[in-house]
């Protein structure tokens, strides 16, 4: 088989897929402290209050 893929190696699929979820994560971690900085600003809370606005209007159209 491998004189066929010239020596190489083929890449396991699960391991690339863990590999990008490990580094994923570790960079959420990296980056936690800005994140919840992010949240609890007042802008945070009113993009929320506009996207509970929007899902609202939303809603009472599908309804009609």
């Amino acid at each position: 088989m491998r004189t066929h893929r010239k020596e190489k190696e083929l890449h396991r699929h699960h391991v690339i897929i863990y590999v990008s979820a490990f580094i994923y994560l570790n960079s959420i971690l990296k980056q936690e402290e800005h994140l919840r900085f992010i949240l609890a600003t007042n802008e945070w809370r009113h993009i929320k209050d506009i996207e509970k606005d929007i899902l609202l209007k939303n809603e009472k159209r599908n309804n009609h």
